[in-house]
């Protein structure tokens, strides 16, 4: 087979780019997905109970104008607008995000820290308008952004249970575009007034598929491209000299510019021929975090913590290994077989060999689910379902050596005709959610046809 354009991977940067590729009329290309389905990591299955799970549940953000219309074309009115209702568990309280925004939640003794903190990181950087003292970590950066207080409290522990891996080995540049900022004069108005600034963030309008979860929009994307699509073709091998991807079995697909969404180590350490040793060593030092999601489908009353109507909540303290709680039943009724019910998504992830078997952790986020009261004590004989999937490279890791690493890599992958993104492709988890990975591929699509600049993976 040829094809003037090959695509690896049917996930979310795949499908884009596909579906670029045919809006602006180009239809030589192939999407080839290992898998027997697509949607990658945004791909959901129904159990034998009837709940509806997936692997990493995130709204539809709407960062981009283009991906707006994008899902206004295909869902409509299944997908519907609602205000964030998110919550993090931290200094015995339950704050709004964005946590260091919503401080007025805090008791007092730690409210009065995190003021003091943001305070004095303010005054900090007015002796250094020129930014001459730049952090080495991201723990540091923390610390000199929003104060030892919510650095403390919330931050570091929450981005260390979430990456898998503790701050002090993260680079802190990516930092900036990701996490909400905390504004000292509006925190001031909150306090006096007693009102709360939750509308800040893609996500604080939440957009979800009413039914099918996060991938009905791929699989909507992908009806326009069922002849291009390929499924069960696994890429063992790249050629780019000759420009041929190996399938396994023994075919092969010659192209003229390949999109690859295949981990980028995967990459340039096991399938592309011959990099440089310079290529490989960078390729051998990127670093990724492991994830286990666990769905906890519940069909008794709910219990009453104090968020009902929460969409997610988020969990830096110790007291359960899970950061992140996602309540599907209020992301669309259709995640849950009957009203009532409710389907808990905990994600939580790790560096390295995996702790401890996947049954211990699944019994570990049972425990902590009781520990954080989303789980009546004693009450798992409410539980009517349970589901997991492990992702053995889930989260890429910002390290110190990242950025670096990708230097070397993807100049020499460019100048191979190949181009590496979504969110393993890429290595930059900052610009991984979903519209920012098919977004990648509508922009490279743009890129090869007409030449015009890519913004997002390069933001």
């Amino acid at each position: 087979m040829n094809a003037t354009y090959c695509i690896i991977g049917a996930g979310a940067a795949g499908i884009g780019a596909g579906h670029g590729l045919s809006r602006l009329g180009e239809d030589d290309f192939l999407i080839l997905e290992r898998e027997v389905r697509i949607g990658g990591r945004a791909a959901a299955e129904k159990d034998a109970s009837g709940f509806l799970w997936e692997p990493e549940p995130r709204p539809l953000c709407e960062r981009f104008k283009t991906f707006t219309r994008l899902v206004d074309d295909l869902l409509g009115p299944d997908a519907p607008r609602t205000p964030r209702s998110a919550w993090v568990r931290a200094g015995g309280a339950w704050v709004p995000q964005p946590f260091q925004r919503n401080l007025r939640y805090l008791p007092a003794l730690q409210r009065l820290e995190c003021l003091r903190g943001l305070l004095g990181a303010a005054l900090t950087r007015a002796g250094d308008p020129g930014g001459a003292a730049q952090p080495e970590t991201l723990a540091r950066w923390l610390e000199l952004t929003y104060g030892p207080g919510i650095a403390r409290l919330y931050l570091a522990p929450q981005q260390a249970k979430a990456l898998g891996a503790p701050c002090e080995e993260l680079d802190w540049r990516w930092a900036a575009q990701c996490l909400a900022p905390a504004d000292l004069d509006a925190l001031l108005e909150t306090l006096i007034l007693e009102r709360d600034d939750t509308g800040h963030g893609p996500d604080a309008v939440v957009r979800t598929p009413a039914f099918g979860g996060s991938g009905e929009l791929l699989r909507r994307m992908s009806k326009r491209l069922r002849e291009r699509i390929l499924i069960g073709q696994e890429v063992v091998r790249v050629d780019p000299v000759a420009r041929v991807a190996h399938l396994r079995g023994g075919g092969e697909v010659g192209y003229a510019h390949l999109f690859s969404t295949m981990p980028l180590d995967q990459l340039v350490g096991a399938v592309l021929d011959d990099p440089p040793e310079a290529v490989r060593r960078a390729g051998a030092a990127l670093r990724h975090a492991s994830a286990l999601a666990v769905g906890v489908g519940l069909r008794a009353p709910r219990p009453r913590p104090g968020q009902d109507s929460a969409h997610w909540m988020e969990f830096p303290q110790d007291n359960c290994p899970f950061h992140r709680v996602t309540h599907l039943h209020n992301f669309a009724p259709g995640r849950v077989p009957e009203a009532g019910a409710r389907a808990l998504l905990a994600e939580l992830s790790w560096r390295g060999p995996r702790p401890e078997p996947v049954e211990a952790m699944i019994r570990s986020v049972l425990e902590g689910l009781e520990n954080v009261s989303l789980l009546a004590p004693g009450g798992r004989d409410e539980v009517a379902a349970l589901w997991h999937a492990e992702r053995s490279r889930a989260v890429p890791l910002p390290d110190l050596g990242r950025d670096a690493a990708l230097r070397t890599i993807m100049p020499y992958l460019e100048a191979q005709g190949i181009a590496s993104r979504g969110l393993l492709g890429g290595w930059r988890h900052e610009v991984g959610e979903l519209d920012q990975c098919v977004m990648q591929g509508i922009e490279w699509a743009r890129r090869v046809v007409h030449g015009e600049p890519e913004t997002v993976y390069c933001a």
